[in-house]
């Protein structure tokens, strides 16, 4: 559960950093650095979303031993 939490902020984090981003390359038309940051900010939203959408990434099981060990 505390997983999920981390990654709502963090898709939350993302977003903004997006807006800003994408603002400010609509004002100055740069690719660089403003494009480029907000195609990874975008990149990020879309995974924190997946994994929020998901469920999450719930650790891995563990491996029952055999009885005939």
């Amino acid at each position: 559960m505390y997983y999920l939490i981390v990654c709502v902020f963090f898709a939350a984090l993302a977003a903004v950093l997006f807006w800003k981003n994408f603002k400010t390359y609509s004002l100055t038309k740069k690719l660089f650095p403003n494009a480029l940051y907000a195609v990874i900010s975008a990149a990020m939203l879309l995974f924190y979303s997946y994994v929020v959408i998901s469920g999450g990434n719930p650790p891995p099981k563990k491996m029952k031993l055999s009885a005939t060990h």
